[in-house]
């Protein structure tokens, strides 16, 4: 099974160079029916992106990041601070869950309000 997965794996690699080539300039490209396509990186421009998409994903970043250390800090306070020796349950999972998520969105919220009142007082 292996086997079969790397050789389909080098098979496809293969394969990539029958549909790209170099153009004079050393960039790849590949043929399309609209015509070639360069498959280089380009950066991103400086306006190629609206700023509430910047701070969209900022706030997506945060959210995300701050996630599992939420999450360990709602279920050591549930663990502190419940007053059961039985075993977890499915809600109980569930509440730390959700605990952990409202304490991230404020972190990321929090963040957002911090950034306008600094572009304000600049």
């Amino acid at each position: 099974m292996k086997g079969t997965l790397l050789l389909l794996l080098f098979l496809s690699v293969l394969s990539f160079s029958g549909f790209t080539e170099r153009g004079s300039s050393g960039l790849l490209y590949a043929e399309v029916p609209e015509g070639p396509v360069s498959l280089s990186y380009s950066p991103y421009l400086e306006d190629e992106f609206s700023p509430w998409m910047h701070d969209l994903r900022r706030a997506e970043s945060l959210f995300f990041g701050s996630l599992p250390l939420t999450y360990g800090i709602a279920s050591l306070s549930f663990t502190l601070f419940a007053n059961t020796d039985s075993q977890l349950t499915t809600q109980d999972y569930l509440n730390r869950l959700s605990a952990a998520a409202l304490l991230s969105a404020a972190i990321a919220v929090t963040d957002y309000i911090l950034g306008i009142i600094e572009n304000e007082s600049n």
